[in-house]
């Protein structure tokens, strides 16, 4: 019996897990704890790190503030969600990355280690281009407008949020998420109206509408394009996009892409080098590449590359 426990006790340290770290509190991140919990995969051990244990649904903080939410509805429990999925939380600010290494440094807590670490997207757009044998990271300040955010009729990627749009002979045709009446925009929504209204000459290359365009007309204060009128949306409202939206998803992609830039030039290397492009978190799971490359948020990859342009974990 001695010599059967002490095999045993022999057998546990080669036990093998895969480090798994998740970095923010975001919708993809949320998205995947839910899956994980409903369906566990065997050796994994996962931590999920938070500065704050509540996460906001960004594109309902509007109707939070004026009183149409109340707080447990706009936002997501982080530590519950991650007690029902098995996974640990640790409370804590990510204050450094070190890829060679594969550990992350806490703010006010030990360092942890990784096998896997998920950067989410959001609010600020996390960025690495390993090229000549290095790596290079930023982050760059993108805001919140691609989860719905400061856009008029912005919302998350929830039933009813426009998700894809299309415009031919000008004429704009819209699927919504569950395929049920549109009651808002998503963040792929926006990009792809944004960018069908640029091919259609609809928009300039400065975001400028051209109210001579049939699909452009004049709202109460700035020119718009109508998405949904009354008498087809879940609520009774038009849902429209304005010069303002245009104007907020300029800055965010503007950001994004002013990050690339740099690193671009900081590695020595050209959108035509890349070998794979990998976009992470649930806006890059459901982005329309062409629309974010028509737009100028990406750069004109090439076709031919083998690239890898949804959403996905980076190791």
């Amino acid at each position: 019996m001695r010599a059967a426990r002490q095999d045993a006790i022999l057998l546990v340290p080669l036990l093998s897990y895969l480090v798994v770290v998740l970095v923010g509190g975001g919708h993809s991140h949320v998205l995947a704890l839910r899956m994980l919990a409903m369906q566990p995969i065997a050796g994994l051990r996962i931590t999920l790190i938070s500065p704050a244990s509540h996460s906001p649904y960004s594109g309902m903080l509007p109707g939070l503030i004026s009183g149409h939410y109340r707080f447990e509805e706009s936002h997501i429990d982080l530590a519950r969600l991650c007690q029902w999925a098995g996974v640990r939380f640790i409370t804590a600010e990510v204050i450094g990355l070190d890829p060679s290494a594969k550990c992350l440094s806490l703010s006010g807590r030990h360092s942890i280690r990784y096998d896997v670490v998920s950067l989410d997207i959001g609010t600020n757009t996390e960025i690495t281009v390993a090229a000549n044998g290095r790596m290079i990271a930023c982050s760059t300040a993108s805001g919140p407008a691609f989860e719905g955010a400061h856009i008029r009729d912005g919302m998350r990627a929830a039933e009813g949020a426009i998700e894809r749009v299309q415009i031919t002979d000008n004429k704009l045709a819209i699927q919504t998420v569950g395929h049920t009446a549109p009651i808002g925009i998503c963040g792929s929504g926006i990009l792809d109206v944004i960018a069908q209204l640029k091919l259609c000459g609809a928009m300039n290359n400065k975001g400028g509408l051209d109210e001579d365009h049939p699909l452009i007309r004049r709202g109460e204060k700035l020119l718009e394009a109508l998405l949904a009128s009354a008498e087809t949306t879940g609520h009774g409202n038009e849902i429209v996009l304005t010069r303002g939206d245009i104007n907020e998803i300029q800055m965010a992609k503007g950001a994004m892409r002013a990050g690339l830039e740099l690193l671009f030039e900081a590695s020595g290397v050209s959108a035509a080098d890349v070998d794979e492009f990998i976009i992470a978190g649930a806006f890059g799971t459901y982005i329309n590449v062409e629309s974010a490359i028509a737009i100028g948020m990406f750069p004109d990859i090439p076709a031919q590359k083998p690239t890898d342009l949804v959403g996905r974990y980076v190791d």
